[in-house]
């Protein structure tokens, strides 16, 4: 309901896009919109164009073919998989600089329910009227049985591998 009110009140016209993503300070790897990489995830209107504006990936980032899942809980509520040729300390580094550089609050940030594994999940508000949350799952890297030197990528180090991560999106419901 609080989604109908604030389309009404938007007139129900879409936000505007930026045309650019601006990379954050302290970001080791350069940021690309997000979009283009979510668009199995993205249908019917949701997420919301300025949810999605203010989404970046890892420069290379690639999707993981056939990761995309709807998870069917509450309104929206979709993940995807990724894997980038960047460390995972760097790929770490970019989802802490980038989404509070987008004006998401960070909620939680640190080890996922696997030691090895690391979390960061935030909040934004959205123009349909509810709060939309983010959970990046950021994988070890990983590193090809044959891969004897590291190569470098955009971010500048050297890396001979590809961390995987998930980006999961949803919108919070106000229900109990």
């Amino acid at each position: 309901m609080l989604g109908i009110v604030a389309g009404a009140l938007t007139g129900g016209k879409p936000a505007s896009v930026p045309s650019s993503t601006r990379t954050a300070t302290g970001s080791p790897i350069r940021a690309v919109a997000a979009r283009p990489g979510l668009s199995s995830i993205t249908t019917g209107g949701l997420a919301p164009t300025d949810i999605l504006a203010s989404l970046a990936l890892p420069r290379g980032a690639h999707v993981v073919s056939g990761s995309a899942v709807d998870s069917g809980v509450g309104l929206y509520d979709h993940s995807i998989g990724f894997g980038v040729s960047a460390s995972e300390h760097d790929v770490i580094k970019f989802f802490r600089a980038q989404l509070p550089s987008q004006r998401w609050h960070i909620l939680h940030q640190g080890p996922a329910s696997s030691e090895a594994d690391y979390q960061v999940i935030a909040q934004h508000p959205a123009s349909n009227g509810y709060e939309w949350e983010i959970g990046v799952t950021i994988l070890p890297e990983t590193f090809p049985a044959s891969s004897a030197s590291g190569t470098s990528y955009q971010g500048g180090a050297s890396s001979s591998g590809t961390t995987p991560f998930t980006l999961r999106l949803f919108e919070v419901t106000d229900e109990p």
